[in-house]
């Protein structure tokens, strides 16, 4: 055979163009390399976003939860019978008590010229003089106006020195307004709810009022609490809810993500420094810098010294010149993948030093001798028949397209390789060259790849079972620490009424109704957070009695239809069906809102546990839908998704625009039985 190198410009020595060779080949892979590093950043900077918002959502459930409450004991205090009787001392200690309990101030005093209060942070004796700041009395304004409790935004307290959100109460006799009661909650109160959640480095909780004053803060809450936020934002303009770049008055610049609180209106930020967020890129391009600069200096350098050594060797191959055969051999052994030439007959008549060191042979040892030598036992005689086939239809292809291939070494061992066949034509006679690649560390990360993604769907479950164990608990102390304490004070209450006046018996029905509300609410919480009934009476007849109860509650009719047994299904299992179908129940009562008809239907296909739930609904526009988190429930339709994939299954969603949507959910169930 006959090998030929040549130059396309004789004024470029060797050396260079080898190091011109391996730079057009590295290049692509570190390009890559670098772009993987880029998007595993972008996609950490992504994850912090979604927890900044639940963050931010759930920071103003707080706040509405705080508010709510604190609503609630103005109307306690309201009734009391202190009040009602005109024994404002017995009122001012009953309301001392609750406020030294809650960490919070109560007012009380008359919507007349006379401005003497009543308050819990004086002794009874002291009656200083209301000096009201403009921001608490147009709350109070509001209030009296509408008949309601309303909040105000945040003030400095001139009577208790520190800065306060009052929500206030009319009480009001015969139409007319007697008295105004005030629940101050200090600022301190809410900084403090705030900094008991926030976690890392550079994150900071934030409560804007309508007025754009900072409320609370979960840091450094005294020098900012009643100051302006920075004007740069038209904070008043904003949506109920999103994600925005803002600089603080120190100069530092965060990026926020916002919910504005249903009760009051504020805005709830969570916020984290632009440098904290950005640090994972800053970190992911030094590293993807600093690797490539290297790898690629280290392999032009040893490139370079390789073609100086060879030129400095046998001298420089020119464009007339044949390289002789200590090139050819030099050159041969320099390729970064074995190479291994065999004739018609298959004996190995050449190879070079890679595959020499990778299958463990002398390259004498391998010379006149069958390739497959190379290839494990089982194998061989196929591997006759296939070799003799490709001499009959030559053509330069891989080899073993869509199998694992294996290599023998000399001592026994088997390694995974890829190959490519190269036919070639000679004067001496037909060849075929096949080029081995030592795949090992490939398969090997793919392993560590499928261990890894097998050990994080595990993590997934465990944190599943370990949300819906916390939710049974949940579930089960609302029901058992809340509910005897609710019936006493009912039937205390109740017992309370034979010794009231008509008038005391009327406010008495009104604490009834309220504790009454109290208790369906804990109930309902208790239910949505992990009906007991899954354990108590299974799966199939509570998802008949939530479908049922559901459809009484929306005003939509419902089916219910289930042929399988579903009661003897692993837990985890269980709970997802359950869940899917209590979130898909939840988008069409949100969104369906032209639903006549749903059904819920489980049956089994084979082996497949299939869960179809259908509305009759408007329908939406799926692909639009997928970019808006809102649009699709609080789980969504890829935690859906992904909920059933951890237990094996798929979740389809299918859906247009004026008939309807359905949700396909396909579970693998070779166990399951129709019941009979």
């Amino acid at each position: 055979m006959d090998y030929l190198i040549t130059s396309h410009d004789p004024r470029f020595p060797l050396r260079v163009r080898l190091c011109v060779m391996v730079a057009l080949l590295l290049l692509p892979a570190l390009v890559v390399a670098g772009a993987l590093s880029f998007r595993l950043a972008a996609a950490e900077r992504e994850q912090i976003e979604q927890e900044l918002a639940r963050t931010a959502e759930q920071r103003a459930t707080e706040i509405d939860r705080e508010i709510e409450s604190t609503k609630a004991m103005l109307v306690v205090l309201a009734g009391s019978r202190y009040l009602q009787t005109g024994d404002l001392e017995g009122f001012h200690r009953r309301a001392s008590e609750i406020a030294r309990q809650l960490g919070t101030l109560v007012v009380l005093h008359r919507p007349t010229q006379d401005r003497r209060v009543i308050t819990t942070s004086v002794p009874w004796d002291e009656t200083p003089e209301l000096t009201m700041p403009a921001v608490r009395l147009a709350a109070e304004q509001r209030a009296i106006e509408s008949g309601q409790a309303v909040v105000s935004d945040v003030f400095f307290g001139p009577v208790s020195k520190q800065y306060l959100v009052a929500v206030i109460l009319p009480v009001m006799r015969n139409g007319v307004c007697d008295y105004v009661l005030s629940i101050g909650i200090p600022a301190a109160k809410l900084s403090s709810i705030l900094a008991s959640h926030v976690h890392g480095p550079g994150r900071v909780d934030v409560i804007l009022d309508r007025r754009n004053a900072f409320v609370a803060r979960s840091g450094n809450s005294d020098a900012f609490v009643g100051t302006q936020a920075p004007s740069e934002v038209a904070w008043s303009e904003l949506p109920n809810a999103g994600m925005l770049d803002v600089t603080n008055r120190d100069g530092i610049r965060f990026h926020d993500a916002y919910r504005r609180a249903k009760s009051t209106g504020w805005l709830m930020l969570s916020s984290v420094e632009e440098t904290v967020l950005n640090a994972t890129i800053r970190k992911a391009w030094a590293s993807s810098v600093g690797t490539t600069l290297a790898l690629f200096v280290s392999a032009i350098g040893l490139t370079y010294l390789t073609g100086r050594r060879i030129e400095r060797t046998v001298g420089k191959i020119g464009i007339d010149r044949r390289p002789t055969g200590q090139e050819f051999a030099l050159l041969l052994d320099s390729a970064p993948n074995g190479v291994v030439l065999v004739d018609t007959n298959g004996l190995i008549v050449l190879t070079n030093r890679q595959l020499e060191q990778m299958f463990g042979y002398a390259g004498h040892e391998m010379i006149g001798r069958p390739v497959e030598i190379l290839i494990p036992g089982d194998f061989r005689s196929g591997h006759v028949a296939l070799r003799q086939d490709f001499v009959q239809h030559s053509t330069m292809r891989p080899m073993g397209a869509g199998r694992d291939i294996l290599g023998r070494r000399k001592d026994g061992g088997e390694f995974p390789i890829e190959i490519g066949l190269n036919p070639i034509a000679t004067h001496s006679g037909q060849y075929v060259m096949a080029t081995v690649v030592d795949v090992t560390a490939r398969v090997s990360a793919a392993r560590a790849l499928h261990v890894a993604t097998t050990e994080r769907d595990q993590l997934r479950r465990r944190l599943m079972q370990a949300a819906e164990d916390e939710r049974l608990r949940l579930a089960r102390e609302l029901h058992d620490q809340t509910g005897q304490p609710l019936i006493a004070a009912t039937l205390a209450a109740k017992d309370l009424a034979r010794s009231l006046d008509p008038e005391g018996q009327q406010k008495l029905a009104k604490l009834n109704g309220l504790l009454d509300l109290i208790g369906r609410t804990l109930h309902q919480v208790a239910w949505e957070l992990r009906p007991a009934s899954i354990d108590e009476l299974g799966l199939k007849t509570t998802l008949n009695n939530y479908v049922a109860d559901w459809s009484a509650q929306i005003g939509v009719d419902a089916d219910f239809l289930c042929d399988v047994d579903i009661d003897h299904m692993p837990d985890e299992t269980r709970t997802t069906i359950y869940r899917v179908v209590q979130e898909a129940l939840t988008n069409i009562a949100k969104h369906a809102v032209d639903a006549k008809n749903v059904s819920v239907v489980l049956k089994r296909t084979g082996s497949t546990l299939q869960l179809t739930i259908d509305d009759r609904g408007d329908g939406f526009d799926l692909a639009e839908s997928l970019g808006k988190p809102s649009k699709l429930g609080s789980l969504g339709i890829p935690s859906m998704r992904e909920r059933v994939a951890l237990i094996g299954g798929t979740l389809d969603v299918e859906s247009s625009i004026g008939f309807g949507t359905t949700v396909y959910a396909r579970i693998p169930m070779p166990q399951v039985e129709v019941a009979t």
